[in-house]
């Protein structure tokens, strides 16, 4: 089954002005009185994962279209600026996350009640990655109260190291993800790879591909030299020689050890870190290693755009907005072959390798070799294809003709 895609046969948006008014004009037309909804996610942004950066993303969509937001998802740190309002933080732990490196939060009993209210109150009920606690209890009382549902997905297959974790996720893809997505009234995959994987769940008239949205203004390469080198200096990295950066969460899955085997063995380039996880780079005693922390997204693209090359080891992706947003930067990516899985027109820009995190010598070394060897790169193409495959404004705009759509639905049945 193929899925509506986010571009055509050509591999271009449809970014078209008729396209977009007539969108505009759904959501005009259905949402003239402001619709009540609920979005459910595990996280806020201050995670560190691109999963929840994307839904800041949605979220302000659905405040852009006009509607009542309230979103619920677990703190682990500040709340995204300029959403704070509509934010109710549900209490919990992240103690899966902090031992094995897999986001799994476990909610808090008590707050069964607070997502009941909020349910209850919503036009929709829209859930953000269907294999967590809080999404299944979620789903399950909007489908008790006839509320109408959207989900979002970004995970196919379970691409986590650890054993137990991934006999983990699979069970809670068995008895969560797969039910919520065959029974949602819509369901988003955020790529081919991710909706090729629930594949036979649904009808694909009801089940589209929607790529994330890149702001390719924040997102842009370094006008000079010398801006890059100020970038360097702004966070104490060396203003000159070769940077390799690395975006993400800190975990094995992600090949955050695969990073610390490529500053052993390739003295003569500096690697510049940034994310939270439970892996600290801080402890590796690496003089060539900067710990950046977790940035914002305006420090994230001035670091891709002072960088010669991002590096992401990671076995499995299911878009990967490090990609998109380093190649919109000016970035080159040695990323893992996977990747290609998500759009195989990417490798006109990319340099991929194997990856396998159970031998992080070998991947390291074939990494390195890409990095010393760099083939030929064209960072004008590249940032085209992302600014016309990731628009944020296309991306935005189908988001609030399916919303519109499902309260078109529901007006028309009551």
């Amino acid at each position: 089954m193929r899925f509506a895609k986010a571009h055509d046969e050509s591999g271009l948006m449809d970014d078209s002005n008729q396209a977009f008014e007539e969108s505009t004009k759904m959501v005009r037309q259905v949402g003239r009185k402001p619709k009540r909804i609920t979005l459910v996610s595990a996280y806020y942004p201050s995670h560190g994962g691109g999963m929840e950066l994307a839904t800041a993303d949605l979220a302000r969509t659905l405040l852009d279209a006009g509607h009542d937001l309230r979103w619920l998802a677990q703190p682990d740190g500040p709340l995204p600026s300029g959403l704070e309002q509509h934010c109710i933080p549900i209490t919990g732990t992240d103690i899966v996350y902090r031992f094995s490196g897999v986001p799994l939060p476990l909610i808090a009993p008590w707050e069964v009640f607070k997502i009941l209210r909020h349910v209850q109150a919503s036009d929709l009920v829209v859930i953000v990655e269907a294999n967590f606690v809080s999404s299944l209890m979620a789903f399950g009382l909007a489908k008790v109260a006839g509320t109408k549902t959207l989900v979002v997905q970004h995970v196919g297959a379970p691409s986590t190291v650890s054993s137990f974790a991934r006999l983990l996720t699979q069970v809670g893809e068995t008895f969560a993800t797969r039910p919520i997505i065959r029974s949602a009234d819509e369901v988003i995959y955020v790529s081919q790879f991710v909706a090729e994987h629930f594949d036979g769940l649904r009808d694909s008239r009801d089940s589209q591909v929607i790529w994330h949205g890149i702001d390719t203004d924040l997102f842009r390469p370094a006008n000079t030299a010398q801006e890059q080198a100020d970038v360097r200096s702004q966070f104490q990295l060396p203003t000159s020689g070769n940077l390799a950066c690395f975006m993400g969460r800190l975990t094995e899955s992600k090949g955050i050890l695969v990073v610390r085997e490529l500053a052993r063995i390739l003295p003569d380039w500096h690697f510049a870190i940034a994310g939270i996880g439970p892996i600290d780079p801080m402890n590796w005693g690496l003089g060539n290693v900067t710990y950046l922390g977790q940035l914002d997204r305006s420090s994230v693209a001035e670091l891709y755009r002072s960088s010669d090359t991002c590096v992401l080891p990671s076995q499995s992706e299911s878009f990967s907005l490090v990609v998109r947003e380093a190649l919109a930067s000016g970035c080159r990516v040695v990323c893992s072959e996977q990747i290609l899985e998500t759009d195989p027109q990417l490798s006109a820009f990319i340099e991929t390798q194997a990856v396998d995190l159970a031998d992080v010598r070998a991947t390291a070394a074939r990494f390195a070799s890409s990095m010393i060897n760099p083939g030929h790169s064209d960072c004008e193409r590249a940032r085209e294809y992302v600014r016309r495959n990731c628009s944020r404004d296309s991306a935005a705009t189908r988001y609030k003709a399916i919303v519109a759509g499902l309260f078109d639905q529901a007006d028309r049945a009551a």
